[in-house]
């Protein structure tokens, strides 16, 4: 079942991405019997790469005495040590860590042209998480929500970056801010050539192909003002 996770693992403790990931991290702990960084981030990195989408879903791997073997950490964390780990860090400086190891891997690929797809994706939620608010939601109406403002290089279908704003907060208007700020930390060079339609995921009524691979759709707005 995680027969491929074997290469991919070896690929990052070959290339020293694992070693940098966790080396950077800017995760403080005060208790002498916390628990070490690598462990905490191989047990994140592991349950996304086994599909998992809640922090629950944790105790399907955390008995596993192998895969933690591959990393050089000696077991898995609970989902209760993940949580706590991050609740009371600096949130500013986590996602600068997070920008610059998701620079080193796609860096390489801004220095040709590219088109920059903007996607705004509504995520349904049941729990009671932080900015969970009623807005545009056409898969479960009336229900609390996130808005995520995902920015996709077009031709890798490789998401660059994700701003996770309020359910009420799903217009193209929200994720503005988070774009130009992106952009900004670069080098003009590595600027997109194109910058593709925003778009919001699992409302594709409408689109038709209109040809050499793209697609349009015909909708009315009103203006306001």
């Amino acid at each position: 079942m995680h027969g491929g996770l074997v290469y991919f693992v070896e690929f990052l403790k070959v290339s020293g991405l694992w070693e940098r990931f966790v080396e950077e991290c800017p995760l403080e702990y005060v208790s002498p019997n916390a628990p070490s960084k690598s462990e905490i981030l191989g047990t994140i990195l592991f349950s996304d790469l086994s599909g998992h989408r809640r922090c629950a879903h944790i105790t399907g791997i955390r008995n596993d005495a192998i895969l933690p073997k591959l990393l050089g950490i000696e077991r898995f964390r609970s989902e209760d040590s993940i949580r706590r780990a991050f609740e009371k860090q600096d949130g500013e400086a986590l996602t600068l860590w997070m920008d610059r190891q998701l620079d080193i891997t796609v860096s390489a690929l801004l220095r040709q042209d590219w088109i920059l797809d903007l996607d705004a994706t509504v995520k349904t939620l049941y729990g009671r998480q932080e900015e969970a608010r009623v807005g545009y939601n056409p898969m479960k109406p009336g229900r609390p929500s996130h808005a995520y403002h995902a920015m996709v290089l077009s031709a890798a279908k490789l998401v660059l970056n994700v701003d996770a704003e309020a359910g009420n907060h799903s217009a193209s208007s929200y994720g503005r801010e988070g774009i130009w700020r992106w952009l900004d930390a670069r080098d003009r060079e590595d600027w997109p050539t194109l910058l593709g339609k925003l778009a919001r995921q699992g409302n594709k009524a409408g689109w038709i192909a209109a040809g050499k691979g793209w697609e349009g759709v015909s909708q009315q707005i009103q203006l306001q003002g």
